[in-house]
């Protein structure tokens, strides 16, 4: 196109949907209102990098979910939304308690939160605010080299191996660490400073 216009590129100051109220929480739940965020089911669909099966990746999540509520936590699963086809019941909703409705509401309610997949509009709002984040590493995706100190100064990263049947397992007393022992408010101000150009 540069024959036909003249381009000039210009910075702004960050994508205003990650500029999010950081309010001091006068009240804290007496137990920790854990949120697992997961992605979606993708049917016959593929995206890049992969993501794991439908059938492997809803295995994990019943396992997650099983352990995770044995933990002395209110827990809260949020499926993608795109994850069943309209009407169909989500599985989750067999063994846990699943939230609908606008996502920002159920982000203002939560203490912690959890994510197993970090390509989401929804993992980068949570770590714009000033709640912890304890990140699955499934090992899908990998961070820029340059980005990953500032991931892990953030967010709690448990590792996720595969056993022989490349299925993903966890350290079960890693994770209940990463949960329990999170503080209740956590600074996000290189991340903000990463995607709005706002440092505390």
């Amino acid at each position: 196109v540069h024959p036909l216009h003249s381009l000039k590129i210009s910075h702004h100051r960050g994508d205003p949907s990650f500029r999010l109220s950081r309010k001091k929480r006068t009240t804290q739940n007496q137990r920790p209102r854990v949120v697992y965020v997961s992605t979606a089911l993708l049917g016959f669909r593929q995206l890049y990098p992969p993501l794991l099966p439908d059938t492997v990746y809803l295995d994990w999540q019943l396992h997650l979910v099983e352990f995770l509520k044995t933990l002395p936590v209110d827990l809260v699963c949020r499926p993608h939304p795109e994850s069943i086809v309209p009407g169909v019941r989500h599985p989750l909703e067999d063994i846990a308690m699943v939230a609908s409705g606008p996502f920002h509401q159920l982000r203002e309610a939560a203490d912690i939160f959890i994510f197993d997949y970090p390509r989401t509009t929804s993992f980068w709002e949570c770590l714009c605010t000033d709640k912890p984040v304890v990140y699955m590493n499934l090992n899908h995706e990998s961070f820029n080299p340059e980005l990953r100190p500032t991931m892990e100064k953030r967010c709690r990263f448990v590792s996720v191996t595969y056993d022989e049947r490349n299925l993903p397992q966890f350290d079960r007393d890693a994770l209940s660490q990463a949960i329990m022992t999170a503080p209740s408010r956590v600074d996000s101000g290189e991340i903000r400073g990463v995607l709005v150009g706002e440092q505390e």
